[in-house]
């Protein structure tokens, strides 16, 4: 693991750079993740061992600092990794965001398309209502949130049988959680999926096959998205089937 200190936010971001051919995958977690969390099984599988792979954990979240004065906004996320990959000399990457990470890369892509060649969504979070996880998390104060309810889901995560996720939801910074949350589902325009109707370059949408009767299966093709099912996975497929989201990724970036 690596260090980039972010003067923005007089920071470190900790993130994974695996060596190989380049343009570059750089792969963004979801809301309570973590790199390692998201993306260590998909990065060991040999179809990917030839690409540079580069794996942040987003300012709050894993390895990386918790600076008490940042607001954890997406566009200050899509901003560190704009930041991570400007110090690392990289251009023209392919990024690949997963839920609450995709929209981190929607915004990246719209802020800084000469940095995105190519945009891969796993499920990425595109419109201004509550998730799953987010919303419950962003129905509570900020205080409440720190004080109970960050424990209280790292519990229920556990008792669901997601432990290794309940982990990196336990290790983060609650007020990072939170803030992220907030800004997440805030009202924005455009929003997320607006931009990325008006990107510039390619862009794929993976759905795990459990999640393929979603409504944004048949929409996202019909305006020009690609959509790839990854067999037998729901909305965590990095986890629940690597090697179909790596052969769906491969595919992708061919």
């Amino acid at each position: 693991m690596e260090s980039f200190l972010w003067p923005a936010a007089d920071a470190f971001i900790r993130f994974h750079d695996l060596p190989g051919r380049e343009p570059a995958l750089v792969l963004i977690h979801g809301l309570g993740a973590s790199a390692a969390q998201a993306f260590v099984d998909v990065c060991r599988r040999p179809a990917l061992s030839d690409r540079r792979r580069v794996a942040p954990d987003l300012l709050g979240f894993g390895h990386s600092d918790h600076p008490t004065g940042f607001s954890y906004s997406i566009e200050n996320h899509a901003a560190s990794v704009a930041a991570l990959l400007d110090d690392l000399a990289l251009r023209g990457v392919s990024v690949l965001g997963h839920s609450m990470g995709g929209a981190v890369a929607i915004v990246l892509a719209r802020t800084r398309p000469d940095l995105v060649a190519l945009l891969l969504l796993a499920e990425g979070h595109l419109d201004p209502v509550p998730g799953v996880v987010s919303g419950p998390i962003a129905a509570q104060s900020e205080s409440n949130f720190v004080c109970h309810g960050h424990a209280d889901l790292v519990r229920t995560f556990v008792s669901q049988g997601f432990v290794t996720y309940a982990g990196a939801f336990q290790a983060a910074d609650p007020v990072a959680i939170h803030r992220t949350a907030v800004s997440l589902i805030a009202a924005r325009r455009p929003t997320y999926r607006e931009m990325l109707l008006e990107l510039p370059m390619p862009r794929v949408f993976f759905f795990g096959s459990k999640n393929l009767a979603d409504a944004d299966a048949r929409w996202l093709p019909e305006h020009g998205i690609p959509v790839r099912g990854v067999a037998g996975a729901g909305h965590d497929m990095m986890t629940d089937q690597p090697d179909a989201f790596v052969a769906a990724v491969v595919a992708s970036l061919a």
